[in-house]
């Protein structure tokens, strides 16, 4: 159940800047917030939380998002290529010892 706290902190978080801090009390509001996920997602809590992490990430800004988003993908890239490459060299390495 939602008391006059949560209601308080959601108005509180507009004037922070730790994302983190943000994060582990929306975190904690939604577990409260009863309904169906299209109303927990909509509720005004959630959509001040949602508003105030878009505003400190920057992502409130198309193009930022954009960018994120294609970094993002690059990165995981090259995370795949790189477990891609240790896995053949352990192949590689099998084999000599098969040998």
């Amino acid at each position: 159940m939602l008391t006059k706290r949560e209601y308080q902190e959601a108005l509180w978080v507009q004037d922070a800047c730790n994302l983190s801090g943000v994060v582990h009390s929306f975190s904690t509001i939604m577990s409260k917030i009863k309904g169906s996920t299209e109303e927990r997602n909509k509720h005004p809590i959630a959509v001040l939380f949602s508003s105030k992490i878009a505003s400190l990430t920057g992502s409130d800004n198309g193009l930022e998002f954009s960018k994120a988003y294609d970094r993002v993908k690059a990165e995981l890239q090259k995370c795949l290529e790189e477990e891609l490459n240790v896995y053949q060299q352990e192949l590689n390495t099998e084999k000599e010892v098969d040998k």
